[in-house]
């Protein structure tokens, strides 16, 4: 394995919410998303105060996920011209939603650079802290997996890698070319 795979395999990232209470870490061998929240906090939040919490801790740890990741990236020299501006362009305009406990929370994400969670009203009433830091897990994750399907059909499109008609109809592309095709 190169010495830049060795880097971004082992690339951690670790921020925290900005009230302190959530502490999110993601990246290592698996890209692995972990919440964690102070004791004692989960029976004085409210959802939509959590929502925000939740919102803002992930785009801070996909911020420090993108400037580490592109460092290596950036510091081999190349330039990547329009078709890496073009990918890059597409990539901004990528959306994607994951949800868990039967919908219970839900999140969404334009790009990876916004974040937006709805936790139904009731929830942590009748869940505890880690049902609900298990379901966000999991909604993170099923979105993460659709999310990069279309990074790879994107890059399909950007770079010509001969992805299959047949199995882009079947995953719900469409054709290569349709306007948008990229979107669920």
């Amino acid at each position: 394995m190169s010495d830049l795979a060795e880097r971004l395999r082992g690339l951690v990232v670790e921020a925290r919410s900005p009230d302190g209470h959530l502490a999110g870490r993601y990246g290592g061998d698996g890209a692995i998303l972990d919440v964690t929240m102070t004791g004692g906090m989960y029976g004085l939040y409210r959802e939509h105060q959590l929502e925000r919490q939740l919102a803002e801790l992930t785009t801070r740890l996909w911020n420090l996920t993108e400037a580490q990741f592109a460092q290596p990236l950036r510091d081999d020299g190349i330039d990547f011209g329009p078709e890496r501006r073009r990918y890059l362009a597409g990539f901004e305009q990528l959306t994607a939603t994951g949800s868990a406990a039967e919908d219970a929370v839900t999140v969404r994400t334009r790009g990876l650079s916004t974040w937006e969670y709805t936790i139904r009203a009731g929830t942590l009433r009748r869940v505890g802290e880690r049902d609900l830091l298990a379901a966000v897990r999991t909604a993170v994750r099923r979105l993460l997996r659709k999310f990069h399907l279309q990074v790879f059909v994107l890059r399909d499109e950007v770079y010509d890698l001969g992805f299959p008609e047949d199995l882009r109809r079947e995953l719900g592309f469409g054709r290569r070319g349709d306007p948008g095709r990229l979107y669920w």
